[in-house]
């Protein structure tokens, strides 16, 4: 020993992030549960599809019970297609955080169909 005391070892940070195919669990460590549902939403000049993260099973878990919650102030949002309302353009991103108070509307994605018109 050199005389210094010794760091403590930094807390065990949680697992990684996982999921599988759709209608997936996702788990982050051990705490939280959730599941991705497939979404479009509207706000004034887009419209966004995605998987929106809900929690797995419980209160809040279905989509109407999670837009009514005052607290979330943004929806999480992962593999999301944004097309402009008046062009048509798209462009895909990865992640994105959507103002709840700026849907429109919103409604789950039929896993059979391939695009809502």
């Amino acid at each position: 020993m050199d005389g210094h005391p010794q760091a403590a070892a930094p807390p065990a940070t949680p697992g990684p992030l996982t999921t599988t195919t759709l209608g997936q669990v996702v788990s982050i460590g051990a705490r939280v549960d959730l599941r991705r549902e497939q979404v479009v939403v509207e706000i004034e000049r887009y419209r966004i599809q995605g998987a929106l993260h809900l929690p797995a099973e419980g209160y809040r878990s279905r989509l109407s019970d999670y837009m009514n919650q005052r607290e979330a102030e943004f929806l999480p949002m992962t593999d999301c297609t944004i097309t402009t309302l008046e062009t048509q353009h798209e462009r895909s991103v990865p992640f994105m955080l959507v103002a709840r108070r700026h849907v429109r509307l919103i409604a789950p994605v039929d896993a059979t169909e391939d695009q809502i018109a």
